[in-house]
């Protein structure tokens, strides 16, 4: 209320002031105008006297000159100066009094005259001011008072007799007064009110301008916070209108998409997921909402296809809200890339799978090694045995040489023994005999490395002997090498126990072994095999591993990146990026460290330092 009261105040302050000052720019003109026909009355009414041959103008020409110039000046100063100020006011009033007691003077008191005090004073009434009319009523009482006495033809055109016609006047210029002062006082109190009015209405729209200031920047705030979100999200968004077509895609599902803004705004919808089903089912989701309000594709998660930037499908999760806008379906579409998300499921599913089959090895191992070991007994038995049959075979043939038989059967036995191959038997059992030991024995030492292999680690370290956990290894591996590369070992007998976990140092091995034979697949592409070389060494400290292969080798540029998780410059499929970073894991895990040697197209060399002693910066899972 005090901010209405002191515009309210302000306003009628301003247009007071403004009306006033355009009074002041009346009366500076109606002033100009009336010295001048004041003069010009002063000569038309005054007519010259003639003295023999002499002439002169009559002294109301000069008085209507010098008076009135004296009358007009201050009018004409005060307007220009002291603009819309209350002194100008009382000096206009005032000489404006004085210049009609002129006029009426220069008119010898005509009584049509003294209608210009009347005039003068509705004039005077324009100012708002009440305070300047008791001024002007005043000086024409004065002026009417005094020349009524002295000289009363100046002012009533008579001689005598007119000392109290001055009241007579006056009353009338009171009356008139009264009905002005009335006007003004109204007058000011519409400007007033116009005033109130005015400020009520600046304050009501200062009020409304705050709150819309307010919202708008509330509503700008949360347009910033949404374009945010928008243009941040991990997931793509995709927004099309009621006929499936897009008018708003983010940065993210650009890049999931392999497409930029402008080059999709205003195609279908389903023409940025890959061609074929995608396509199809996005399409037909889209029509049936559109007509029966469901869609498969509306208001549910479903994976579908994508064409990456270069070409290559990825697997997407979509999901699609409609929102009612103005009466019209507005389709936004959620889009994550599940390519990570794929690939750690088969890598979940793998490694369930491999968990499997190591839960099963031990138990398969346990099954096979029991046949295998009869069938390695019957061998030896039937090996042992054999070199007797072989002797009794040659002393049935010395006697019956010696042996007088007839020729009957002389020719029965040599028919029977060509026809049993007798000779080809006796020469090729015998080595068939030593393979099948043979690969009895590897049969087995493939179940001892199986069982070693799958048997569970222990949390606490153990003495482990490195030189067995690689052979075993290696021979467990033999499927993912044997075909592309050929392994050698060369392993120091003499090398010394550590402290350390078998399992986790027979993942290291198996993981760099694999690495190389993919990286010798890579490069000769079955050409022709490579090679792996496996070694061992020891010093007073520290045993070493030497892992080196003639495969694809390893870039400069990103060698440094071989050990962080999910890298892998392998195909989809032929590598999870998890190998080598798990192999450094558990080389720290032993206080050991791991460094790489590589070169494009020049194979690669892992090298690991283990300690000797106990690994006093493990920490034992």
């Amino acid at each position: 209320m005090t901010t209405v009261a002191a515009r309210t105040a302000e306003l009628k302050a301003s247009h007071l002031d403004r009306i006033r000052r355009s009074t002041d720019r009346l009366f500076l003109w109606l002033t100009i105008v009336e010295y001048v026909a004041g003069v010009f009355v002063a000569y038309i009414l005054s007519p010259r006297t003639y003295s023999g041959t002499e002439s002169a103008i009559h002294p109301h020409v000069l008085i209507a000159i010098v008076l009135g110039a004296v009358i007009t000046a201050p009018i004409v100063y005060a307007t220009v100066f002291w603009p819309g100020q209350y002194r100008t006011r009382c000096i206009v009033a005032v000489c404006h009094m004085l210049m009609s007691a002129l006029l009426i003077h220069i008119s010898g008191g005509r009584i049509e005259t003294h209608f210009h005090v009347f005039g003068t004073l509705a004039f005077l009434s324009f100012y708002r001011d009440w305070r300047i009319l008791i001024w002007a009523t005043v000086v024409v009482a004065a002026d009417h008072l005094v020349r009524g006495i002295y000289i009363p033809e100046s002012v009533y055109g008579v001689i005598a007799n007119a000392e109290w016609r001055f009241v007579e006047h006056a009353g009338w210029v009171a009356f008139e007064d009264v009905i002005l002062i009335a006007s003004c006082i109204r007058g000011v109190s519409e400007v007033q009110a116009i005033a109130q009015q005015q400020a009520e209405l600046e304050a009501t729209n200062e009020g409304v301008e705050a709150i819309v200031k307010e919202r708008t920047e509330e509503l700008r705030e949360s347009e910033l916070q949404k374009t945010t979100v928008f243009e941040n999200a991990l997931d793509g968004i995709v927004t099309a209108n009621s006929e499936g077509r897009i008018i708003e895609i983010n940065p993210a599902a650009e890049r999931i998409f392999g497409v930029s803004r402008h080059h999709v705004l205003g195609i279908p919808l389903q023409n940025i997921f890959c061609p074929g089903q995608s396509q199809e089912f996005v399409e037909t989701s889209l029509q049936a909402h559109a007509s029966s309000g469901r869609g498969h594709l509306v208001n549910q998660n479903v994976e579908l296809l994508a064409v990456s930037e270069t070409g290559t499908p990825i697997p997407i999760e979509v999901s699609v809200m409609c929102v009612p806008v103005k009466g019209c379906p507005l389709y936004t579409a959620f889009v994550r890339d599940i390519s990570e998300r794929k690939k750690l499921e088969e890598q979940l599913a793998h490694t369930n799978k491999m968990e499997s089959l190591g839960q099963l090895a031990p138990g398969v191992a346990h099954e096979i090694n029991t046949p295998n070991q009869y069938i390695g007994d019957n061998v030896r038995f039937v090996e042992e045995s054999f070199g007797s049959l072989v002797e009794l075979t040659n002393e049935y043939r010395r006697t019956l040489a010696e042996s007088r038989l007839s020729e009957a059967n002389a020719k029965r036995i040599k028919e029977l023994e060509e026809s049993a191959d007798l000779d080809f038997m006796l020469e090729q059992i015998p080595p068939a005999l030593t393979q099948a030991l043979e690969g009895v024995e590897r049969v087995g030492s493939i179940i001892r490395a199986m069982k070693e292999f799958a048997h569970p680690g222990v949390e606490s370290f153990t003495m482990v002997d490195l030189n067995r956990v690689i052979e075993s290894t290696v021979m467990v591996a033999r499927n993912e090498w044997k075909y592309v590369a050929n392994v050698e070992l060369d392993l120091d007998p003499s090398l010394p126990s550590i402290q350390g976990n078998p399992g986790e140092l027979s993942q290291v091995i198996l993981n760099l072994v694999v690495n190389s034979a993919q990286a010798i697949e890579q490069k000769f592409k079955d050409s022709e095999k490579g090679s792996i070389l496996i070694a061992t060494r020891a010093d007073s400290t520290h045993v070493t591993i030497t892992v080196s292969d003639n495969g694809c080798g390893i870039p400069d540029k990103i060698r440094n990146n071989v050990f962080d998780p999910f890298f892998t410059t392998k195909g989809v499929g032929v590598g999870t990026g998890q190998g080598l970073a798990i192999t450094r894991n558990a080389v720290d895990r032993h206080a050991g460290e791991i460094t790489l040697a590589s070169k494009a197209n020049a194979g690669a060399t892992f090298v690991i330092r283990l300690p000797i002693g106990p690994p006093e910066k493990v920490q034992c899972a």
